[in-house]
């Protein structure tokens, strides 16, 4: 049996897709890499991600079974998902895969993939982002995300997700020596590397050439990816003060910049800050040193 544990955007779909459709191990399944580069097209064999479904596991557990088990959840911690599914099933004996992130610059990638595929192309709203207890603290007549302005979002958003995605770096402290480890961002970059690292730590057998496979999904990808380049050419153009011009972004685009610039020793004047500037010479004359 095959486990992999893995964040929501950090590719454990794809690999379940790949293993299952290119190594003569598995039956092969129907599914393609939709327009926005997600794998939200096929059903996945068993893919728990509250603790009620992970107590049902014992019913999928087989010898060619291949389960993506998504963390962390609402209410548990991948330390206490990992201690719950060891009382479950014995992880000796089966082939473990981590996706993590290894620094917060990965974990801004994934919270990308997360917004275009989760949050946009499944409509599912911010709430995905959303901790209703921080909104509250944030203003305690707001209930949910929708009541902040948009200047409150990102102020809130750009604080908070430093501390949310530190889970998503720390899992390797929870695992044993017999997972294979892989980041976000080193499978994004080199997809047929370690599918092919995958396949020889489970020891299948490939039966077919993924080139053009991968080929496809990361040209779908790279919209992601480029939107995340455009942050980091803000973020240069602000410290080195040239010039650059860009369309509108996305809140959550705007809060990576706004906590990007305070890991830089700038704070942004942001009250009633609903409309953010479209090229760094505006927003140089709102940010001031800490």
């Amino acid at each position: 049996m095959i486990n992999i544990f893995f964040v929501p955007g950090m590719f454990g779909s794809t690999i379940e897709y790949v293993l299952k459709n290119y190594t003569k191990d598995f039956s092969s399944i129907d599914g393609e890499i939709l327009s926005d580069g997600s794998m939200h097209s096929y059903e996945k064999y068993f893919h728990p991600n509250t603790k009620h479904k992970l107590d049902d596991a014992k019913n999928f557990i087989a010898d060619d079974a291949i389960i993506t088990l998504v963390y962390p959840f609402e209410n548990m911690h991948f330390n206490e998902i990992i201690k719950k599914y060891r009382e479950l099933c014995t992880l000796d004996s089966n082939f473990n895969i981590l996706l993590y992130a290894n620094n917060l610059n990965e974990c801004e990638l994934n919270i990308l993939f997360q917004y275009y595929k989760i949050v946009v192309g499944l409509n599912a709203g911010l709430s995905l982002f959303t901790v209703p207890k921080g909104i509250n603290r944030w203003n305690k007549s707001y209930t949910s995300w929708k009541d902040l302005q948009r200047w409150e979002y990102r102020e809130w958003f750009s604080i908070f997700y430093p501390t949310w995605t530190s889970e998503w770096r720390d899992s390797k402290k929870f695992i044993d020596d017999n997972f294979l480890t892989i980041s976000n961002k080193e499978f994004l970059t080199n997809p047929e590397k370690w599918t092919d690292k995958i396949i020889n730590h489970c020891y299948l057998q490939k039966t077919n050439d993924f080139t053009d496979f991968f080929s496809e999904w990361k040209n779908k990808q790279q919209y992601i990816i480029d939107k995340f380049n455009t942050i980091e050419m803000i973020i240069t153009s602000v410290l080195d003060d040239t010039e650059l011009s860009w369309c509108e972004l996305t809140i959550i685009e705007e809060a990576i910049i706004q906590q990007k610039l305070r890991a830089n020793g700038y704070e942004l004047m942001c009250d009633g800050l609903n409309d953010f500037p479209c090229n760094s010479g505006e927003l140089k004359n709102l940010i001031y040193t800490v």
